[in-house]
């Protein structure tokens, strides 16, 4: 049995089938998502319906992902949905995760990236910490409620909720850069090239990697190339023209899946 992680899929279903047919999914291989699966792309609904059809796959919410259930589940929900979708996106919910963790590689998996203090234990306990908020209605509609906005701009394990959720949201799924102060900048985008001199990749903070290895989405300037072997990017912009990205973890070996015709 073999692990695949696919990166952002943005609601591309077409590059999203050939990518698994690329990598020669059996049935009895674990495929893990990224987070992102809806967001820009033409083929939302299409991309949900595959991948939680399929038999053994893993889900991390991105950003994008909790906007849309957000809007469609929320207490006051602005997309109105079929009771069929609703059915699906709450099936969604449940499966979600914020990390993934592969014991045999030692590698974790996340949308945007942890906090660069945490050990092995924190990022698990804050990541089930998340989960647990979305794994009950009331909490699930309080988070979805407060998760919105860029301060603090700081973790501290003294935070509690609505800013503890807050807070731990926006670095499991929006953080990309941080300032010298170790302050996350959420509003830089931009790849490493264009990076101000006070700004730094979130993973660059880390004195000493609690993991054998870090595999993560979410930042698609990037196009993949971090500069480290130990921290993967798997956000090729595939709706910005560039590639969908997945990766084996026994073997690391890397698939790329250019936009469709």
């Amino acid at each position: 049995m073999k692990t695949y992680v696919v990166g952002d899929v943005h609601g591309c279903v077409n590059e999203l089938d050939a990518l698994l047919e690329q990598m020669e999914v059996r049935n009895e291989d674990q495929v893990w998502f990224l987070g992102d699966l809806v967001g820009r792309g033409p083929h939302e609904q299409g991309v949900i319906e595959r991948v939680l059809g399929m038999k053994n796959s893993a889900i991390i919410l991105g950003n994008h992902d909790l906007h849309f259930l957000a809007q469609r589940l929320g207490r006051v929900a602005k997309i109105d949905s079929s009771s069929d979708q609703k059915d699906l996106y709450n099936q969604w919910v449940k499966r979600g995760k914020m990390v993934l963790w592969h014991e045999q590689t030692d590698t974790l998996c996340v949308h945007a990236g942890i906090w660069p203090a945490w050990a092995k234990d924190e990022v698990m306990q804050y990541a089930y910490e998340v989960e647990q908020q979305l794994s009950q209605e009331k909490t699930r509609q309080d988070l979805w409620d407060n998760m919105y906005g860029d301060d603090p701009c700081q973790w501290d394990s003294a935070y509690e909720a609505p800013i503890r959720y807050r807070t731990l949201v926006n670095i499991f799924t929006r953080m990309r850069a941080i300032d010298k102060k170790g302050r996350i900048v959420l509003a830089y985008k931009n790849g490493l090239q264009l990076m101000p001199e006070d700004l730094v990749p979130w993973y660059q903070g880390i004195k000493s990697l609690p993991f054998a290895k870090v595999v993560f989405g979410h930042w698609a300037s990037l196009q993949g190339h971090t500069g480290r072997k130990d921290i993967i990017n798997l956000d090729g912009g595939l709706v910005h023209g560039g590639k969908l990205l997945g990766i084996c973890l026994e073997s690391g070996q890397i698939f790329n899946q250019k936009k469709c015709l």
